[in-house]
């Protein structure tokens, strides 16, 4: 899309330097002068306003982009902190168990 974009962009200033040249080869008169580069500058703000209208379609696609991989990496996060969370109980729950284990062996060694 942009490549394309660019292409056109770059071929619609080689036209206007092109008339410009054209314009200034031939002597032609002041008005068709103005004409001219009234039609270039409100080209120019054509391509201005487009480009900046990219550039904000851009800039959101970026901003949307962004927030979908901060809401992955939370996600993510979550998903870890719940694992996390699942080990540590585990692990009490085993030491929790450990202990009881030995004293019961204890007992069994000692009767």
């Amino acid at each position: 899309m942009n490549d394309n974009n660019n292409k056109k962009m770059m071929l619609m200033l080689i036209i206007m330097i092109m008339m410009t040249m054209m314009t200034t080869t031939m002597k032609t008169t002041t008005i068709t002068m103005t004409m001219t580069m009234m039609i270039m500058m409100i080209m120019k703000m054509l391509m201005m306003i487009i480009t900046m209208m990219m550039m904000m379609m851009m800039i959101m696609m970026m901003m949307m982009m962004l927030l979908m991989m901060l809401l992955l990496l939370l996600l993510i996060i979550m998903m870890m902190m719940m694992m996390m969370t699942m080990l540590l109980l585990g692990c009490q729950i085993t030491r929790l168990r450990s202990p009881l284990n030995k004293i019961r062996h204890h007992d069994n060694l000692q009767i």
